[in-house]
C-alpha cells in the first residue's frame, strides 16, 4: 500500500504545474530609468511591463530600450483593465516560464501585476482561491478581476456564493 501511496505522489507531482523557476524581485508602479538602473543592480534579469501602449506613449522615454541597453530581457504584456481574461494569466506564466533569473512586475501602480500573479498562482494550484493574499503586501487584490483572471478563483468563488437554496 504504501510503494502504491507513493507511486500515486510520484505521478500528481509530475502532473502539478510548475512552480516559478525564477524569483519574482518587485511588483511595482511604473518605473523610471534610476528604478530600472537599480533592478539592474539587484540581478533582475527581466522586467515584465503589463501596461497597454497607449499608456506606454505617456512616457518621456522607451522602457523596452532602455531594459535592453542594461542587458536586461523586457516583456510586454498588454493589460487593460477593463479587460482582464484568461489570457493574460497565460502569457503572465509564459514570460515567468522564459525567464532566467530574478523577475520584475510592473503596471501604472502595480495593482494589475499583482492581480495577474496571484491569478497565475491560482491557476497553478501553487495559492488557494478561498484564501489567495496579494503577493506584495502594498497591493490589494481585486476579486472582480480575480474572477476575469482565473476561472479557478471564479469557480471556487461561485460554490462559495452557492449556499442553500439560492443556488
Amino acid at each position: 500500500m504504501k510503494a502504491l501511496t507513493a507511486l500515486i505522489a510520484t505521478l500528481l507531482a509530475l502532473l502539478a504545474p510548475p512552480a516559478f523557476a525564477q524569483e519574482i524581485a518587485d511588483i511595482a508602479a511604473q518605473p523610471d530609468r534610476a528604478q530600472l538602473e537599480q533592478w539592474k543592480a539587484d540581478g533582475v534579469t527581466t522586467v515584465v511591463n503589463m501596461r497597454t501602449p497607449a499608456e506606454m506613449e505617456e512616457l518621456d522615454y522607451d522602457e523596452a530600450e532602455a531594459v535592453r541597453a542594461l542587458g536586461m530581457n523586457y516583456v510586454s504584456i498588454p493589460f487593460d483593465s477593463a479587460a482582464p481574461s484568461p489570457k493574460i494569466t497565460e502569457a503572465l506564466g509564459e514570460a515567468l516560464d522564459g525567464a532566467e533569473g530574478k523577475v520584475a512586475l510592473h503596471c501604472r501602480s502595480g495593482s494589475r501585476a499583482a492581480n495577474a500573479l496571484a491569478a497565475l498562482q491560482m491557476e497553478r494550484g501553487e495559492a488557494d482561491p478561498e484564501t489567495v493574499e496579494s503577493p506584495d503586501a502594498d497591493l490589494t487584490l481585486l476579486a472582480s478581476m480575480l474572477r476575469q483572471l482565473s476561472p479557478r478563483y471564479r469557480e471556487a468563488m461561485s460554490r462559495a456564493d452557492c449556499t442553500g437554496a439560492t443556488c
